[in-house]
């Protein structure tokens, strides 16, 4: 129950990230567009988008490759609550 908790809590966290991302990157809802919006998104996915400098990308594939990085966090999360169950039963 608690894990389950923790994943909802850790998904709901990440939707919010990303939709301030999207909303102060692209201008939005009258906001004035930012390119330091995303900083809460880069920030959840730190592991993922620093192995992100390592390696080199196109320019226009990088945002892509942000949000990616913040979502594997709650795949990993997503799968360990998945092989907890498994391997407690």
């Amino acid at each position: 129950m608690v894990c389950r908790l923790f994943l909802v809590a850790a998904i709901l966290v990440y939707l919010a990230a990303l939709a301030l991302a999207i909303i102060g990157t692209q201008g939005l809802f009258g906001v004035q567009p930012d390119g330091l919006a995303a900083i809460y998104v880069i920030a959840l996915g730190l592991p993922w988008s620093l192995g992100l400098t390592v390696f080199t990308f196109n320019e226009a594939a990088i945002p892509f490759l942000q949000v990616a990085a913040a979502v594997l966090p709650v795949v990993n999360l997503w799968l360990l609550r998945r092989w907890c169950q498994r391997r407690g039963k």
